[in-house]
């Protein structure tokens, strides 16, 4: 009797990205005049209880109730991105709920059918969905991350409450997004509760500081017939990240740090041999951005266009005119790129963003992140990308797309307001289905090179190996925490040659930094025992020393260069302090201490005096024709 009353509706629940939609077709063809909201008021509770492992158990509590006299809920259907949910129940107060749970293209799907029905205006229908889902948290190393997609559907929730529970190891969480949440303790848990977060997706992250270890290996060869010089990128201190090298392996003539903030190592390698370089350290990745700067404010050079970051391109110029700041680029391009899952099998070329903006289906990492650095270029933006190790748990969730040792790649770009580089990865932001990773990054990007005056180079550890070659290149592992070294530096100074200071009292002093890790702002004091011979810029700064670098810089001391006169430097850095025995005036041996110089210097002299010596000559024919 009830069916010939009362029309069925379907009330699906969508869950691609956990985001919830109703059958628009049935409910139309009832009251095309209202909307899904007119006809049932939705309240959605979702608690996730994460472990000490990472697993977490998630319950979604449903109540709905009837705003229309005549329609009511006979299904839902729950769809989750994860092929690995375990545990599926769905009860209610009358106990449990046949479900059917079919799994497909990594997504899982349950549908539930209702046996009874519940009609009526204001009458309610109240169920629970259960699962334990391995995606939605990670334990990696000293961190805890709990990922929550988007909800896209939220205004159909009069209430939507999130609940993150997680162990008390973690402590409170060091960044939640969105910002607006209540955190307290409830015995042995920390309990996250966000009221409405509307259609973002939520992110909490739990943890100060990760930590790795690594070790790299560079196969350096030089096939030519003759000793050369060949450099390395080594991963380098960043805005989020800090280095500390255990040891180099062989330790490299000079390092060195280019216009990105790189750090270059440089070797000689002789004539038909090849070396391999090992690196081996540790890194602290932080969220604060409290790790010194990398660079400068950026040059215009970051603005232009580059091999694979084509500004003027038509269609990339026609949409960097609609897509004109950061995040709408990121919007833009983890709401149209999708990631090619089956361009990863070999090592797949790199398309650059004209033709990824052309072919958005066959994205991987590296085109997002040409595309977005090329539309912020285009817009007047500093960006560049950076390339490195990224920790996954999920190779569906968060790919790899770069094949030498499965590499990542991700931009950053540079917020004038707040004057830093704010790196983001719109890769994960599409694979995960809208996870935020535009306001934040995590703790598990850990960068190997960074690329901005040119778009491939230098090259990231990983992409120097023999072509024969199979084994891996990098090894890069979860570490203990682990504290960084003080300064121990060593000095040298030495009297300049006469000839380069044009006869002042000049001296060079060498800083060699002992350690594998860099310092900042090292500030230098010199002092002279002589009070007559007084240093004339006695306070040095070195705005950074890397790590077994050895820098010099010149200083001179106020005396003379005609008084020959020793006097003591003492050179001081912090707690650390030496001695110098130097002298003052130029002695004989002084000028012969390079003989090649004397010998320029004589032949100079000799050849100015042929010259002059010809011009008297040519002259002298002349004044005598005068007197004549």
């Amino acid at each position: 009797m009830l069916s010939r009353i009362f029309k069925i509706l379907t009330f699906s629940l969508w869950l691609a990205v956990f985001c919830i939609s109703f059958s628009s077709s049935a409910f139309a063809a009832e009251t095309k005049s209202e909307t899904k909201s007119d006809s049932f008021d939705t309240k959605l509770t979702s608690t996730y209880t994460v472990n000490l492992s990472g697993q977490t158990h998630v319950e979604k509590q449903f109540k709905v109730t009837n705003k229309m006299p005549t329609l009511y809920i006979s299904s839902y259907s729950l769809e989750i991105t994860s092929s690995k949910i375990a545990n599926v129940h769905v009860t209610n107060e009358k106990g449990e709920i046949p479900a059917t749970v079919t799994v497909a293209d990594n997504k899982t799907k349950i549908n539930i059918t209702f046996a009874d029905t519940i009609v009526g205006t204001g009458k309610v229908r109240t169920f629970s969905i259960s699962y334990d889902d391995p995606d939605s948290a990670v334990v990696s190393g000293n961190t805890l991350e709990v990922y929550i997609p988007k909800l896209t559907t939220a205004e159909l929730y009069s209430a939507n409450i999130v609940v993150i529970k997680t162990p008390l190891k973690f402590d409170v969480p060091v960044r939640v997004n969105p910002n607006k949440f209540d955190v307290k303790q409830e015995g042995t848990q920390y309990v996250v509760t966000m009221n409405d977060p509307g259609t973002q997706g939520i992110s909490a992250l739990f943890g100060q500081k990760q930590y790795f270890q690594f070790a790299l290996n560079y196969d350096l060869n030089n096939p030519t017939n003759s000793s050369g010089i060949m450099q390395i990128a080594l991963p380098p201190d960043s805005t989020q990240q800090r280095v500390l090298y255990d040891e180099i392996t062989p330790p490299p003539t000079q390092v060195t740090r280019d216009a990105d903030g790189n750090w270059i190592a440089t070797f000689e390698i002789e004539a038909q041999q090849t070396v391999t370089v090992v690196a081996k350290g540790r890194a602290m990745i932080t969220l604060q951005q409290d790790a010194p700067e990398t660079s400068s404010a950026p040059t215009p050079e970051l603005t232009s266009a580059q091999k694979y970051w084509e500004t003027s391109d038509p269609k990339l110029a026609e949409l960097a005119k609609k897509y004109t700041t950061p995040r709408q680029i990121y919007d833009y391009l983890t709401s149209t790129f999708v990631y090619n899952y089956s361009r990863t099998g070999s090592v797949p070329e790199r398309l650059g963003a004209a033709k990824a903006l052309n072919a958005p289906d066959q994205a991987l990492c590296q085109e997002f992140t040409d595309a977005f650095i090329a539309l912020a270029r285009a817009n007047g933006i500093p960006a560049r990308r950076l390339t490195g190790f990224a920790y996954t748990s999920n190779s569906r969730l968060r790919p790899l797309g770069l094949m030498q040792d499965v590499l990542h790649a991700w931009p950053e770009y540079y917020d004038k307001d707040k004057q830093k580089w704010i790196a983001i990865d719109p890769t994960w932001g599409q694979t995960t289905g809208g996870i935020n990773y535009f306001d934040q990054l995590d703790f598990n990007h850990f960068v190997f090179a960074i690329n901005g005056h040119s778009s491939n180079t230098p090259y990231a550890a990983g992409s120097y190996r023999k072509p024969e070659d199979t084994s891996k290149q990098i090894d890069v592992s979860f570490a203990q925490q682990f504290t960084f070294p003080d300064q121990q530096l060593e000095f040298e100074a030495k009297k300049l040659p006469w000839f380069l200071t044009w006869g002042k009292n000049g001296y060079e002093l060498t800083v060699i930094n002992k350690t594998g890790t860099a310092f900042y702002n090292v500030p230098i004091l010199l002092e002279s025992d002589q009070v007559d011979i007084p240093i004339s810029n006695p306070q040095i700064t070195l705005p950074v020393l890397l790590p077994f670098q050895r820098a010099t810089v010149r200083f001179a001391a106020n005396s003379p260069w005609w008084q020959f006169r020793q006097f003591i430097l003492t050179v001081r850095s912090q707690q650390l302090s030496s001695s110098h025995a130097l002298q003052t005036g130029i002695q004989l041996q002084d000028i012969f201490a390079a003989p090649q110089i004397a010998i320029s210097v004589g032949g100079s002299l000799v050849f100015i005096a042929i010259i002059a010596g010809s011009v008297l000559v040519s002259r002298r024919p002349r004044q005598r024709s005068v007197r004549r």
